[in-house]
């Protein structure tokens, strides 16, 4: 099957400052939080003006850790 979207895997890192762990666990747990509560959805539809699509959904849900 041909899909008429790509879903790339781009590792990006936000820059802090060295051994600042606690800062790094707050920040890691809020994106979690984000991608398994849903709540990407509506930051989806909020910046790209649309519903994501199924796969999107799967995507956030795969890429959230528990």
């Amino acid at each position: 099957m041909v899909l008429d979207r790509y879903f790339t895997y781009e590792p990006l890192a936000l820059a802090m400052a060295r051994n600042n762990d606690d800062f790094r666990l707050v920040v890691d747990a809020t994106l979690s939080s984000i991608f398994s509560t849903g709540e990407i959805a509506e930051i989806y539809r909020r910046y790209f003006g649309e519903e994501p699509s199924e796969m999107a959904l799967t995507l956030f849900k795969f890429v959230a850790r528990n």
